[in-house]
Parts: C-alpha cells; sequence; structure tokens
C-alpha cells in the first residue's frame, strides 16, 4: 500500500454538489412565488379599500383634523355640515 506524506490538494474550483445547485434552484423560485404572492396581495387591498371606501369618506374623516377646523368642536363642525 502507498501512504501519501502530503493531503492530496483539491482543485482550486470545488465542482458544486447536485443538491447545492439544487437547493439554490429551489430558493430563486421561492423568492419569485412570494414576490408574486406579495403583489397579488397587494393589489388585491389596494382595490378592496378603494371600493369599499369613498373619497368623501375619506374627507368626512380627515375634516376635523384639518388646519381650517382649528379652534372649533365637533360639535361646531356637525352643525356646519348640517
Amino acid at each position: 500500500m502507498i501512504a501519501f506524506a502530503h493531503p492530496v490538494k483539491a482543485a482550486a474550483r470545488p465542482v458544486p454538489r447536485i443538491g447545492a445547485m439544487l437547493s439554490g434552484a429551489f430558493r430563486a423560485v421561492a423568492l419569485v412565488a412570494a414576490t408574486v404572492s406579495a403583489v397579488i396581495l397587494a393589489a388585491t387591498v389596494w382595490h378592496v379599500a378603494g371600493s369599499a371606501i369613498s373619497w368623501t369618506e375619506v374627507q368626512a374623516f380627515v375634516a376635523p383634523t384639518s388646519l381650517e377646523t382649528r379652534g372649533r368642536s365637533i360639535e361646531q363642525l356637525v352643525e356646519g355640515v348640517r
């Protein structure tokens, strides 16, 4: 039997294992799937929120905090709307 005095040197660039390549591919596919899912979820929420809330409701909600209503009570604001 021959015994080597020095360990055999590995190649300059190790060959990637098939498991490592597959895990990289799975990670890439998972990232794309997560991105697509996030975009679909955001678009759905945007659509539902847009159809459920009208612009006048938003203005009515924000109105008591705007600068032109400063110093007036909510009762005065409600009386002004009627």
